[in-house]
């Protein structure tokens, strides 16, 4: 029997751009973006709920023989670290996977992509690090807070 290569879902236990994502709700939004997208979704890994572990997503990318690439349910589930995320892009392209961010339907498959992904970590981070207030649903929030809305 040939093994069909697909794409390795993966979800985390902590929280998400400041929110908490049920486990569930995470491979729903996987498999909903994986069928639109015409993707063989694999069974996903979940990572630890330790703080800045990225044990399974390593392992994940490792195993890039058995993959022909992740599907993340988010973009926000990367390491904080541009060099760690840097790292990661690195070891997708060489291994000519694709990472594929659900929520935000981003494909990180070349390094024009992948400096997208970083362009947007840029401004999340200035929006968190900021004191200002957005205007979400006619109410003031802080930036801080609206940059998590809707995860």
């Amino acid at each position: 029997m040939i093994k069909q290569l697909g794409y390795r879902g993966y979800i985390s236990s902590r929280p998400v751009a400041g929110g908490r994502v049920p486990q569930q709700v995470q491979n729903l939004v996987l498999r909903d973006y994986c069928a639109d997208n015409n993707i063989h979704l694999l069974l996903s890994v979940t990572e630890y709920a330790v703080a800045d572990c990225y044990t399974m997503l390593e392992q994940v990318l490792r195993d890039a023989a058995k993959n022909q690439g992740v599907v993340l349910y988010s973009l926000f589930q990367l390491p904080q670290s541009p060099v760690a995320r840097s790292r990661i892009y690195q070891i997708v392209l060489e291994n000519n996977m694709e990472l594929h961010l659900a929520v935000e339907g981003l494909v990180i498959k070349d390094q024009d992509s992948a400096q997208r992904v970083e362009d947007i970590w840029m401004v999340y981070q200035t929006i968190n690090s900021s004191g200002h207030t957005i205007t979400v649903n006619d109410e003031a929030v802080p930036a801080k807070q609206a940059a998590s809305v809707g995860n």
